[in-house]
């Protein structure tokens, strides 16, 4: 009797750390999903190329270049004052 309840055991602690590691593969599954989507792509103006954007309400324009990606120059007229 003791050899049966040792073996049933065993079997129930495995199929526990099974469920345990398919569990922490699923949950791992939804944060590598979760972190590869950007909601922001598409919105931002680096995304649409080399440009020039004007707002015309507020007199400000900033230029985008493809080789500096994320470095903008431009200029901002805030009560006839040149900001940058």
């Amino acid at each position: 009797m003791d050899s049966l309840l040792s073996g049933t055991g065993c079997r129930t602690r495995n199929r526990a750390l099974g469920r345990a590691a398919q569990c922490i593969a699923a949950a791992l599954l939804c944060v590598l999903l979760l972190c590869a989507c950007d909601p922001y792509d598409g919105y931002r103006p680096y995304d649409y190329g080399e440009a020039k954007w004007v707002c015309e309400e507020y007199d400000a324009w900033f230029l985008i270049d493809e080789n500096l990606k994320m470095k903008f120059c431009g200029e901002i007229i805030v009560g006839g004052e040149k900001r940058i």
